[in-house]
């Protein structure tokens, strides 16, 4: 019946899980087990008030550790996000905060881009938070780039020209930035006093950023300042809203100060953010397991089939739980309840302002060591690490909030005292009271409509502003080596950028970068051409027209090339036919790049002609199609070719080292009649004289002949269906042995006749030799 119980939970049918642990139960007795099983499919349900009491018996029974709680967290996150609403922001952010928060700002810390350095994939991060990532992997595409893989990658230098560009445009936020990282190496060292002076002075540069709202509101609380703590907190669930660190810096400042009810809130709102989140997990579970332990020394629960007035044996029950219970059975409160903005939560209001003034209380000081000893402190050592962490859930694959697609309803100011919505500019009068507030309406419902997500003048503080046009110069983008804007720019691991083709162009000469002469020879084996994406958002964004000027010369000079009739790429090496494979090694910088240009427009041919006596090349020769391409670590490449056919030079010239020229395809002549049957005739009688040839060599040379170009072409029965007449006769010219001006004059033959009689006068003396 367990199996039965676990088969059901598993497929989400909670009812009929709790149905069979219930039956079980009354059966076979009470245990932890079951009734642990029991309380999570009833929370799963949603019936809190149940769930509570069942959990509640379970610890009874025996100690429980609180991770055995997360069934219970996943269903109060659950029911907390589809009991709150959902309001847009008024106004929301404009289209260049979004391309500067995508595109300056570092995925994994959220701050400006710090020292940033250019991975194998093309994506940028701030230098810091790459080297401390030891999956060594690309938080954006998830492309691993480990000392195996990229061995020249594990000492990443600063992209030259993004700092330099933020210098330039920023320079406030590059110093708080730097700051910022200063405060991080203080707090790795203990040294929080030190860690918020500089995250002071960072926010004296940029005020309002809640990065540093954020790390400073966690050196507070390392050093046990929980008021400040929170105070900072605030400030970044004012800022923004849907970032779920900004709760947990809220819920960790609320523990501290030993108010666990508003702790668990925060922590059930940044979960609502990001379900994935699991230092707020194993925080909501804590508090939840201290609530329902029969020792905690936390405000005992007691779960009654309403909620009343507090009993006089104890201190008042936690609303946040309790209101769940009620809003999960939907029933009224029996007695008018206190507004969930209240100072008595865990304890009068007198008693709570002097525990305030007083410091933290002991439950809450013994909490937080156990906490932060244990499981987080030691993690929370530099601002992107926890950043990483919280907005992902660590284990997991980055994940990033969205504002707009992903916006649950968790209130950012909930559960607050009067003085802290005063803070947050959103002190509640009794004139913006609700109509429907009356003392009949159940407290869950009063929670749900005070929790309410809604935006309403959002500070603007903080946020990164786009630069001065005065500051923006076309200049700064320029290539070094072509001297005009760069276009699809890709960075070494040294740190320059270039266009890609003007580096590539240089790789073929040397494999060293053209500034500073660090080896490329990896980065050249691996054809690691990646575009830096920050460096061409940037130019697109800001540079607009220069870039739509850029890429039209660029598609012009691609168009040109293209033009392979007027322009056709000469390879001056041997004689090809057509129909036949012609594997080619190409090593010279000219040919190199001549390949790289047949691939890159699409048209992958290029003609192929023999040397001339005069120290050029003949007037005739082959157009080959690229089939294939494998290139090897320094740069050179083997490339698998085949002959389409043939042309004639009309006019010759040459393009960056190598020759091109203007040329006009080349037919056999047609003949009918008479002459069509004779050549037909013809066709057949040395096709059969070239087999009998071919299958009187010696086997191994029957082998290589197969291996190189491929079974022998059979007889076709009409010859002049190709303008370049039959396949067997081009295959037969390749493997004779031959001069190759004997090859080239054969191949320039456009009566057909004339080229079968003369491939039968040379099988005719090779059998006269033999």
């Amino acid at each position: 019946m367990v199996d039965l119980a676990q088969e059901a939970f598993n497929a989400a049918n909670y009812e009929l899980a709790a149905e069979v642990l219930e039956r079980e139960i009354a059966e076979e007795g009470l245990t932890q087990d079951r009734a642990l099983g029991r309380a999570d499919a009833l929370a799963m349900q949603g019936n809190f008030h149940a769930a509570f009491e069942a959990y509640h018996l379970a610890f009874k029974m025996g100690k429980v550790a609180h991770e055995r709680l997360n069934h219970l967290v996943t269903a109060l996150v659950r029911v907390f996000s589809a009991k709150t609403g959902v309001i847009q922001a008024e106004g929301g952010e404009d289209k260049a905060t979004d391309f500067l928060r995508d595109v300056v700002m570092c995925a994994v810390c959220q701050g400006l881009l710090f020292e940033p350095v250019t991975i194998p994939c093309g994506h940028t991060f701030c230098k810091r938070c790459i080297e401390k990532d030891p999956s060594k992997t690309c938080p954006r595409c998830r492309l691993r780039f480990t000392e195996a893989e990229y061995p020249d990658c594990q000492v990443l230098k600063p992209t030259v020209i993004l700092c330099n560009i933020f210098d330039k445009w920023w320079p406030d936020e590059v110093k708080a930035v730097r700051l910022k990282w200063e405060g991080n190496d203080l707090f790795s060292k203990k040294d929080f006093s030190k860690a918020t002076e500089k995250y002071t002075e960072a926010l004296n540069l940029v005020p309002g950023d809640p990065i540093l709202h954020s790390n400073r509101s966690h050196a507070y609380s390392s050093n046990h300042e929980w008021s400040l703590a929170l105070k900072d907190a605030l400030q970044v669930c004012q800022l923004r809203p849907d970032w779920p660190k900004g709760h947990y810096r809220k819920g960790m400042a609320l523990i501290g100060m030993g108010r666990h009810e508003e702790a668990m809130s925060c922590f059930l709102q940044c979960l609502t953010l990001d379900p994935d989140v699991r230092p707020a997990k194993a925080e909501l579970e804590r508090l939840l397991h201290n609530l329902l332990s029969p020792t905690s020394e936390l405000p005992p629960l007691h779960l009654g089939t309403k909620l009343s007035a507090p009993q006089p044996h104890h201190t008042p029950t936690p609303s946040l739980v309790h209101s769940l219970a009620a809003a999960s059975l939907n029933e009224p409160s029996g007695e008018e309840e206190s507004p969930m903005v209240t100072d008595e939560i865990g304890g009068s209001s007198v008693e709570r302002r002097g525990a305030d003034e007083a410091g933290p209380s002991r439950v809450g000081s013994v909490h937080m060591r156990s906490v932060h000893e244990c499981c987080y402190e030691e993690r929370m050592e530099e601002e992107s690490s926890s950043d990483s962490e919280l907005e992902m859930g660590r284990g997991k694959g980055r994940r990033k909030t969205n504002s707009d697609a992903r916006l649950k309803a968790c209130c950012s100011e909930p559960v607050l005292l009067e003085q802290e919505l005063e803070m947050c500019g959103r002190k509640r009068t009794n004139s913006e009271s609700s109509p429907n507030d009356s003392p009949s309406k159940s407290v869950g419902e009063d929670i749900y409509h005070k929790m309410l997500f809604v935006f309403v003048g959002a500070k603007q503080q903080g946020k990164l502003k786009e630069p001065s046009p005065d500051l923006i110069d076309a200049e700064d983008f320029e290539c070094s080596l072509c001297m005009r804007l760069f276009y699809n720019p890709v960075t070494t691991p040294c740190g320059h950028s270039f266009c890609r083709d003007c580096l590539l162009r240089c790789l073929d000469h040397d494999n060293k970068c053209p500034l500073c002469k660090f080896c490329l020879k990896i980065y050249l084996a691996e054809r690691r051409d990646k575009v830096t994406d920050t460096i061409d958002k940037i130019i697109k964004h800001f540079l607009g027209k220069e870039q739509v000027k850029r890429q039209a010369v660029q598609e012009e000079e691609v168009a040109e090339l293209a033009r392979l009739s007027e322009q056709m790429p000469i390879f001056v090496c041997t004689v090809a036919y057509p129909t036949v494979p012609c594997p080619l090694h190409i090593f010279e910088p000219r040919y190199r790049l001549m390949l790289r240009r047949c691939l890159e427009t699409g048209t992958r041919q290029f003609g192929m002609c023999i040397y001339s006596p005069d120290g050029g090349y003949m007037e005739h020769g082959t157009v080959l199609e690229i089939r294939d391409v494998s290139f090897m670590p320094d740069g050179r490449s083997v490339v698998d070719t085949v002959g389409k056919s043939r042309f004639k030079v009309l006019d010759r010239g040459v393009r960056d080292g190598y020759n091109i020229a203007k040329v006009e395809p080349m037919a056999d002549a047609r003949v009918e009649g008479e002459e069509k049957a004779a050549l037909e005739r013809l066709n057949q009688a040395v096709y059969q004289e070239a087999t009998a040839w071919v299958q009187s060599l010696p086997a191994n040379t029957i082998d290589r002949i197969l291996q190189h170009f491929g079974n022998m072409p059979e007889c076709e029965a009409d010859p002049q269906a190709s303008p370049d007449g039959p396949a067997w006769t081009w295959w037969l010219l390749a493997i004779l042995p031959v001069d190759q001006r004997i090859q080239y004059t054969i191949l320039v033959m456009t009566p057909l006749k004339d080229r079968l009689e003369a491939l039968r006068r040379i099988l005719s003396c090779i059998r006269g030799r033999q």
